[in-house]
């Protein structure tokens, strides 16, 4: 496989690198002008390189490193031997100096990712020199004025609107990317990883194979550099790439996230779960790589509920019951709004072990906070989150968890399926990589107490954010590595979910709230 670069981000400076895998921590933070302490030089003695992982994982210690940290707290690493296996976040025990900036990259070198997703756009631009991560943004996709699902804009695109929704694609991009600062000059090289109905329908061919059953992939070209360049993207030898599906939906966003998990090569069990609107797994077992999809909603998104939203400031992030009050978790220190992603995941999992909601999902006032509870006109109980009056509170209603019951169940059914098709037992998988907007927000146990994956998974779990934007941005630096990667993926199984006969039957035993 080609050497694929992985995102080392280090908090609070908010600087990333790009490096490759089995890079140190300390090289990482060195390549973009971070000075982390290091007194004996790196030679793991000192522990004054030691870093606190917030989010992503490391290559296991070695012997060195294990006597440095025997005495320290869970999660935190020495930064001179600990090295790099996927995308990760740490925070320096001690803080950081900003040393040199590197070098300003050559007009007309960078490179961006793109995550082109049903609701916005995701960006990240990079000096492929330095390794240096500039910016990276986000933009609404302007598809969303033919349908907020996927099968409006199939059917809109058949009905002779493809061209229309094609031109917002690529303006939806364009956004992101100026939002990310590219230079006038444009780009080097630009990757878009997206779901299979997205880049079809940027790409401008037919996607009416995934609106009707059997569902299929369409056929995807993987050089997009006409339309970028057409769009004012590229520089004058720049190039253009997309990321094509490995089955109808299981599109090039996984392929991607594999590639940035390092899934692929990997030599023992590990899974891939990404929690969106549609939810896509992937298990590396026994010498090969099995996928599979299940429609999950927009709820572990932060969309379609009552008061969900984006991982933007005023999203709750995370929820605790604490005696009769509630604790919020808010993004950007601002007034909470709505609920993401993660806070939905959270509320969910803090009101069931309070008592309030039930295995069968049912709310209930009896409880803690009993005061917070109403039933509207609509018979729909509801619960009040913040202490706004009741047009501007943040609240949680039993719509609500109905919808996360669902995606929660599809999300297991897909994870169960792969697992039952490699015959492999949960306690056999080592890694689990969970993809998505969460971040560090999402807390794992919440995950296992609803019973979204296994409990043998518990102490498995990594969160590795976007990893679809991670993908695209490694196959941007490194071109070879994107051939690589499907080629490595050819063989790979697909499992057809809504073939097998009892799967109504397991998607309905998989809405029970609870731990198995």
């Amino acid at each position: 496989m080609a050497s694929r670069r992985v995102p080392v981000s280090f908090e609070p400076s908010g600087l990333t690198a790009w490096v490759a895998p089995g890079t140190s921590v300390l090289s990482a933070a060195r390549s973009v002008g971070l000075l982390l302490n290091a007194p004996c030089g790196g030679r793991g003695i000192c522990g004054g390189c030691a870093v606190k992982v917030l989010e992503g994982a490391l290559q296991a210690p070695g012997a060195t490193e294990l006597s440095g940290l025997s005495r320290a707290p869970k999660g935190v690493r020495l930064a001179c031997h600990a090295l790099v296996e996927g995308p990760v976040r740490v925070k320096p025990s001690i803080p950081a100096q900003t040393g040199p900036a590197p070098a300003a990259p050559l007009s007309g070198s960078l490179v961006a990712g793109v995550d082109l997703g049903t609701t916005g756009v995701a960006a990240v631009l990079i000096d492929p020199r330095s390794g240096a991560e500039l910016a990276r943004a986000t933009a609404p996709n302007e598809q969303a004025a033919w349908g907020a699902d996927v099968l409006s804009r199939i059917s809109a695109a058949s009905a002779g609107h493809g061209d229309e929704l094609a031109t917002a694609a690529w303006r939806s991009i364009a956004a992101a990317l100026a939002a990310a600062g590219v230079p006038d000059e444009g780009l080097a090289r630009l990757v878009i990883a997206g779901n299979s109905a997205m880049v079809a329908l940027a790409a401008g061919v037919d996607a009416s194979s995934l609106g009707v059953a059997p569902f299929s992939a369409p056929v995807i070209p993987e050089d997009a550099t006409d339309v970028a360049r057409a769009s004012g993207l590229l520089a004058e030898a720049g190039s253009a790439s997309f990321v094509g599906p490995l089955a109808s939906f299981v599109g090039g966003d996984t392929v991607a996230a594999i590639a940035a998990t390092g899934l692929a090569g990997a030599d023992e069990p590990v899974m891939l779960v990404d929690l969106g609107t549609n939810a896509e797994v992937a298990l590396r077992a026994r010498g090969s790589v099995t996928v599979t999809s299940a429609p999950a909603g927009p709820a572990f998104e932060g969309g379609g509920l009552r008061c969900a939203g984006p991982a933007l400031p005023g999203a709750v992030t995370r929820v605790r019951v604490q005696g009769s009050e509630l604790a919020l978790e808010v993004l950007g220190s601002a007034e909470p709004l709505w609920l993401a992603g993660s806070g939905v995941v959270s509320v969910i999992a803090a009101l069931r072990d309070a008592g309030h909601i039930g295995a069968d999902g049912l709310m209930h006032a009896s409880g803690p906070l009993s005061d917070r509870f109403r039933t509207d006109d609509d018979g729909v109980v509801r619960i009040r989150l913040t202490d706004g009056g009741a047009e501007a509170a943040v609240e949680l209603t039993q719509l609500d968890v109905r919808a996360f019951q669902l995606a929660k169940a599809a999300v297991r059914v897909a994870v169960d399926g792969v697992l039952k098709a490699t015959r492999t037992k949960p306690r056999g998988v080592t890694r689990v990589d969970v993809a998505g907007a969460f971040g560090a927000a999402l807390d794992p146990d919440d995950l296992v107490e609803l019973g979204v994956v296994p409990d043998e998974f518990r102490d498995r779990i990594n969160a590795v954010g976007n990893a679809s934007l991670a993908g695209a941005a490694a196959f941007a630096l490194e071109s070879e590595a994107q051939a690589e990667t499907m080629s490595a993926l050819q063989g790979a199984e697909h499992v057809e979910l809504a073939a097998d006969a009892g799967f109504n039957d397991a998607l309905m035993r998989a809405t029970e709230l609870k731990r198995s």
